[in-house]
């Protein structure tokens, strides 16, 4: 699994532990992730825990404590107790202090470990009334940075593959390209998704599983938001929705489901009766029978 790739499966895992340990609504102060051996680099740890305080959100069953009154309330500790620096508040008595001056109810703690390439996250959900832990859990994980993204220009396909791996290379140089950026409006009922930086405009909702045909005729007879110019997007159009800096879903897109794979309306030169289609799990760009009416979804634009 790719470095950037490593996060979201475990996330997922202890977002549903610490669900479950608790019947009401209550706060929670969500800690950075800690690495313990140092592994990981810190802009990881940092979309990790953002993914997680995410999750947490989502489920509806938390309420969530803002990350910046959070880390204003954490600085004035450091300060107060004289600690070097946030990261000495992960003992007991400094969560609970913590926890106590931001009124909240539970504080949840992650931890990774890593021997070579097997790394492991280890949770806990600590109960601020009852100044104990109260649920949490272990996941383990392949932390591996032996991959790297590679397009074969043979068939446009784009996957992973090994750095020992050898390869023609392509410079480049100029500012990089921007990230899409996505804002939501509901229209008659339906919301629709708006890239501001492509103006692209797609639907949030999207279809069960069909077969390219049915793909292609379920946006074109849709009526949606108020418009009935939907398409299914070329290849180039749905890849704008991939972000590589994230898995389980690779993409900022307004609930993206994960592991899901999304039609596009291009057609493979060299073999007409496949479509290229984008894998949300960690954003690879490969192909499918049209036929296949079991794995893809269809998400329209306009």
């Amino acid at each position: 699994m790719p470095a950037r790739a490593f996060c979201l499966l475990c996330l997922f895992f202890f977002a549903v532990v610490a669900t479950a340990a608790e019947e009401k609504k209550p706060k929670i102060a969500v800690m950075e992730i800690e690495d313990s051996t140092g592994a990981i680099p810190s802009a990881v740890l940092g979309n990790a825990t953002e993914m997680l305080r995410g999750l947490l959100t989502s489920s509806g069953s938390f309420v969530v404590i803002d990350k910046s009154r959070q880390r204003e309330k954490i600085q004035e500790i450091v300060k107060n107790e004289r600690k070097e620096s946030w990261k000495e508040c992960y003992d007991q008595s400094c969560r609970i202090q913590l926890g106590q001056s931001l009124a909240a109810d539970s504080i949840l703690r992650t931890t990774i470990s890593c021997l070579g390439k097997e790394c492991y996250f280890s949770s806990e959900l600590v109960d601020l009334a009852k100044e104990a832990n109260v649920g949490g859990g272990t996941a383990g994980f392949v932390y591996d940075t032996d991959g790297a993204w590679s397009v074969n220009f043979s068939n446009g396909i784009a996957l992973d593959y090994g750095k020992t791996n050898a390869y023609y290379v392509r410079c480049v140089r100029g500012g990089t390209l921007p990230d899409s950026a996505f804002t939501e409006e509901t229209v008659s009922g339906k919301v629709v998704v708006t890239d501001t930086v492509t103006g692209l405009q797609w639907t949030k909702e999207s279809s069960s599983t069909v077969n390219w045909q049915d793909a292609l005729a379920h946006c074109e007879t849709l009526d949606y938001g108020g418009h009935t110019d939907w398409r299914l997007p070329n290849i180039e159009e749905l890849k704008t929705l991939i972000d590589d800096t994230v898995y389980s879903p690779a993409s900022a897109f307004p609930g993206m489901p994960s592991p899901a794979y999304f039609w596009s309306s291009s057609t493979r030169v060299n073999l007409t009766d496949g479509a290229f289609d984008v894998g949300f799990d960690y954003g690879s760009i490969d192909y499918n029978a049209k036929s296949n009416d079991s794995v893809n979804y269809a998400r329209c634009v306009r």
